[in-house]
């Protein structure tokens, strides 16, 4: 989305994580909110809401229209 707004040129440093779009990070000893969150994905994805949201934030770009996408960021000072 950067790069499509400012004209940049952006590089990843490291490679992803995952190949997903969206991610959870919580702490693996807390086995309570891994297994909530878990619970939660598997009803979301059942009834469709992931789905729908991923299309939303994912699929294309309509949601930027709610931002002044004309201010460029400033450079970095070095």
């Amino acid at each position: 989305m950067a790069a499509r707004l400012y004209d940049a040129k952006l590089t990843m440093v490291g490679g992803p994580l995952l190949r997903t779009p969206e991610a959870f990070a919580m702490r693996p000893d807390d086995v309570r909110l891994i297994q909530y969150v878990n619970n939660w994905i598997g009803a979301r994805t059942a009834d469709g809401t992931i789905t729908g949201i991923r299309r939303y934030w994912f699929g294309g770009f309509k949601w930027t229209s709610r931002f002044d996408t004309s201010a460029k960021p400033e450079p970095a000072k070095q």
